[in-house]
């Protein structure tokens, strides 16, 4: 049997990796040929096993699946935001109707809009939104007052 270092005619062939490596120490531009001539020697070297392929062929089916359900979740969530914001713009609408805060409904102290004293009866309603949501109006409230509160008012969704 012969050996793989000896040339056709009995003489030592020089290894790769030492001429890749004098490449590289004679010309330093060259350097990055002579590391992807080598990557690509030890690449070619590592036998791919069946199994392995089929792993990436596992691999690829998840993610294109993976990528379905996330394009699916993602109409799926502008759907329900668009439902949320008009389920917020009537519930606006309802609290301007019976007059109160259209953010909070009088329940939260940190409301910019009426600071937790929006509760229904204590703006003006708004008699179209009345018309609107009922066959009759409500009754108002016995205590309606008026406020002199600036920044009261009745607020809908998306107002500040």
């Amino acid at each position: 049997m012969s050996d793989p270092s000896m040339g056709p005619a009995g003489i030592a062939a020089p290894d790769m990796a030492d001429m890749l490596q004098t490449l590289a120490q004679q010309n330093p531009q060259l350097a990055w040929m002579a590391q992807l001539l080598q990557a690509q020697r030890q690449a070619a070297a590592v036998p791919v096993e069946s199994s392995d392929a089929e792993e990436c062929a596992s691999l690829r089916e998840a993610l294109a699946q993976a990528e379905q359900r996330v394009q699916k979740l993602g109409r799926v969530a502008l759907r329900l935001r668009a439902e949320l914001e008009a389920a917020h713009a009537r519930l606006a609408d309802l609290a301007a109707a019976f007059g109160a805060c259209g953010l909070c409904w009088g329940d939260d102290p940190s409301c910019a809009g009426c600071r937790g004293r929006g509760r229904p009866g204590r703006f003006h309603p708004d008699h179209e939104l009345q018309q609107r949501w009922f066959a009759t109006p409500p009754a108002r409230a016995p205590h309606t007052t008026t406020s002199t509160d600036p920044g009261a008012g009745h607020y809908r969704a998306g107002e500040t």
